[in-house]
């Protein structure tokens, strides 16, 4: 037969309505009366106000929503602000223009012109300033060799 213990049930107050409640030796840490407590808890606490860095507008979001990319929080209220902002556009140029860009780096830019030079016989190759007569014949002469 098992001991009782001297605390087999404590009270408690529920962090969300402050009703008393107790709790079984086995669920101690409990903090909360009920399911529906934990989840109106849930749903009130979960949430902070940021300002969008486009439009200055206050918007709602979740503390944990984080990009899963990058890990930061959210910075703007809409798509339209995330799109428009001066923001995105000089983190997207200071990307290309930077050693960040694989595309950049050396050992990809000659990786890319010996591909250039084996598929079409140029190392410059850029299919936009050709002709479709131009690009006609160069095909056929890929194809004979």
């Amino acid at each position: 037969m098992r001991k009782t213990r001297k605390f087999d049930s404590i009270e408690k107050e529920c962090e969300w309505c402050h009703n008393k409640f107790e709790a079984t030796w086995k669920y101690r840490k409990q903090r909360f009366c009920s399911k529906q407590c934990m989840y109106d808890w849930r749903k009130n606490e979960n949430w902070e106000k940021l300002e969008c860095l486009e439009c200055g507008k206050k918007f709602k979001s979740r503390k944990n929503d984080r990009n899963w990319v990058s890990g930061k929080k959210r910075m703007f209220c809409s798509q339209e602000c995330n799109r428009s902002s001066e923001y995105k556009k000089d983190k997207l140029r200071q990307f290309f223009t930077s050693n960040k860009n694989p595309r950049c780096s050396v050992k990809v830019k000659n990786s890319i012109s010996q591909t250039k030079l084996k598929k079409y016989g140029d190392k410059n190759y850029n299919n936009h300033y050709l002709t479709g007569m131009e690009l006609m014949f160069h095909f056929l002469e890929n194809q004979m060799d």
